[in-house]
């Protein structure tokens, strides 16, 4: 029999080496600064009951600054006129694909629409007729 060390993240994960873990959770403080402006996530808008109003300009930098995150965490550098950047569509399937930590915070993302609401569900950002159009105070 022998021995095995592992290491625990704050947000359950484990990992085999101390270093991967500490990469982790520098990886999800910075997303967390990143989405900290949209505070938590309220279960008062599931199913379509409404919508969180957040201020398109704010969503806006918040999007631009994870997608670039996520390029980067995914392994693509961005520079002027590069073509092989893959579009938002993309990097959310490679982050999906990839298992990674990062997925759910870019699906909660895209149920924000350019009007700043945020939907439980990107159906209702897609359909927001389909949803209760009342604004929920986190």
């Amino acid at each position: 029999m022998e021995t095995v060390k592992k290491y625990k993240t704050a947000d359950g994960l484990i990992w085999d080496t101390e270093e991967a873990a500490s990469v982790h959770e520098t990886l999800m403080g910075r997303v967390k600064e990143i989405v900290s402006a949209l505070g938590e996530r309220s279960d008062k808008i599931a199913n379509g009951k409404g919508y969180i109003q957040h201020d398109p300009k704010v969503v806006k930098k918040i999007k631009a600054s994870f997608y670039q995150l996520a390029l980067t965490q995914q392994g693509f550098a961005k520079s002027e006129g590069d073509e092989n950047i893959p579009g938002e569509y993309w990097i959310g399937r490679y982050l999906n694909d990839s298992n990674s930590a990062l997925y759910s915070v870019w699906n909660r993302l895209q149920c924000i629409d350019d009007l700043g609401r945020e939907f439980d569900q990107q159906f209702f950002k897609n359909n927001p007729n389909k949803a209760k159009l009342i604004a929920i105070k986190p």
